[in-house]
């Protein structure tokens, strides 16, 4: 069993909306005796061949690996503190059939107590334990996605101006540029919040 925190993985798709089909067993995380690059010893774990019929496929491409197999269901890395880093999972989607598609995302010691975000089509999801997104996966096309996990320090927003607000010296009038929704860009990660 692999130390150290990390998430279980499900993929399910409703294929043409007659088909359940799911891929149960993939896995991210950290831990103590694995390196960022391939690792043998049932660490990084090559993602099997597709069966025979119908069926849904969620894998970590990794080709610059150089190992047998580009596609793993299993991708640990080394653990560290990610406190002021974040470490990103690229990941695919891929099956021979149409269909609404849920990914599922189950904790493994909370995911290290760090915030976790999928990025999908530009978007950036927060994760929760038990969270999940939804897409409509097309047949034979394959779907990226990154699973984003930890913490960056807040950065001060653009266009940041003080000026006294009045004579008497007690009050500071605050101004910055607005930001994107979040977490387009790093400044809208930790949108500016007004607090007295």
């Amino acid at each position: 069993e692999v130390a150290g925190w990390g998430i279980n993985i499900t993929a399910e798709i409703n294929g043409w909306g007659l088909f359940l089909e799911s891929d149960d067993y993939n896995y991210m995380g950290v831990d103590e005796n694995a390196t960022d690059a391939f690792d043998l010893g049932g660490i990084d774990v090559p993602e099997p061949p597709e069966p025979p019929g119908n069926f849904v496929s969620f894998y970590f491409p990794h080709l610059e690996w150089g190992a047998l197999h580009e596609d793993f269901t299993q991708d640990i890395r080394l653990m560290r503190a990610l406190d002021d880093e974040l470490m990103t999972w690229d990941a695919q989607l891929y099956s021979n059939m149409d269909g609404l598609t849920t990914v599922t995302f189950d904790f493994v010691s909370d995911a290290g107590g760090y915030p976790v975000y999928v990025a999908l089509n530009g978007n950036y999801i927060p994760i929760g334990n038990g969270g999940s997104v939804d897409l409509f996966l097309n047949a034979f096309v394959e779907q990226d996605l990154s699973i984003i996990v930890g913490n960056i320090t807040p950065q001060a927003p653009s266009g940041l101006v003080g000026e006294q607000d009045d004579n008497d010296g007690r009050h500071i009038l605050l101004n910055w540029d607005a930001t994107d929704d979040c977490c387009g860009s790093m400044e809208s990660r930790y949108p500016p919040h007004i607090s007295i």
